[in-house]
């Protein structure tokens, strides 16, 4: 069992809390949008998907991509959620595109890791989903006993790569 200080879980929650109140915006920004510009929030002409595509490493899927249906898809089937493009991060600087991309053109903003969220935040209605599920890499110090885990990574992961 992991024993973790309280100044380590005062941090943690306040930073739990600070991204629930940027759902909370997100949320009725995206409620804003909707109003503004129809069901599904600003449209994405085809030159700012390709200018997107170009820009980051990773993959872009958009409602016409063939993996579309499947990689919206999330753990509680409950949320039926269709982003206007989901974008499958590599690196870093496709997270920071990603970010750009959505805040010049007004998206609601998901990020998704696992995939697992049981209120369904890793996915949107008409926004942009950063997708993370894919950076899976678990470096781990046995010298030091510490861990450490991208945002992909599933406990199963962590398993796998501390296993001795």
């Amino acid at each position: 069992m992991a024993i973790i200080s309280r100044r380590h879980f005062v941090r943690q929650t306040g930073f739990a809390a600070a991204l629930y109140a940027c759902q909370l915006k997100a949320s009725t920004e995206s409620r804003e949008l909707t109003d503004e510009h129809g069901k599904n929030g600003p449209s994405l002409d085809a030159d700012s998907i390709r200018k997107l595509t170009s820009d980051v490493t990773g993959t872009v899927i958009t409602p016409d991509s063939l993996e579309y249906e499947t990689t919206r898809l999330i753990f509680n089937r409950a949320f039926d959620r269709r982003p206007a493009v989901i974008v499958r991060c590599s690196s870093a600087s496709d997270v920071a595109r990603a970010l750009e991309f959505a805040r010049t053109r007004h998206l609601t903003l998901a990020v998704r890791s696992g995939g697992h969220s049981r209120l369904g935040y890793g996915m949107c209605d008409g926004g942009l989903v950063i997708d993370l599920s894919s950076s899976k890499r678990v470096d781990v110090d046995v010298r030091r006993r510490v861990a450490r885990a991208q945002a992909g990574a599933l406990v199963r992961d962590l398993d796998k790569a501390t296993q001795c």
